[in-house]
Parts: structure tokens; C-alpha cells; sequence
């Protein structure tokens, strides 16, 4: 997920983390990536210097 300067947010991908290892797709399927943690997730996301990359962890509940 990436937000501008202006506030507007939009999502680039999505993944998963594993215990050892991470996974990311881009929304638009193109690129994959399996990652050593999924911090590194961020090293792939073109961003301007009004833009903020995050990450963002949903909770499972079972």
C-alpha cells in the first residue's frame, strides 16, 4: 500500500509471511516475490518523495 502527500492510498500488492520466508504479487499480477522477511517487500515499491510504502498486517482469528 502506498498513501501520497495528498492522503489518497492505493494498493500495489498483497502477500503473505511465513516463518521463514515471505511472498508479495503485485495487484496487477505481473511481478511475484519470494522474500526473506516480508519487510523487504518495500525495496520493490516505485515510490515518488510525496509517497509513503507501508505494510499492513491483518490479524487471522480463528
Amino acid at each position: 500500500m502506498v498513501t501520497t502527500g495528498s492522503g489518497e492510498t492505493t494498493i500495489i500488492g498483497w502477500g503473505m509471511e511465513f516463518e521463514d520466508s515471505a511472498y508479495m504479487v503485485t495487484a496487477d499480477g505481473r511481478n511475484q516475490y519470494f522474500l526473506a522477511e516480508a519487510e523487504n517487500a518495500l525495496m520493490y515499491i516505485r515510490s515518488g518523495p510525496d509517497v509513503t510504502p507501508d505494510l499492513v498486517f491483518l490479524d487471522s482469528r480463528d
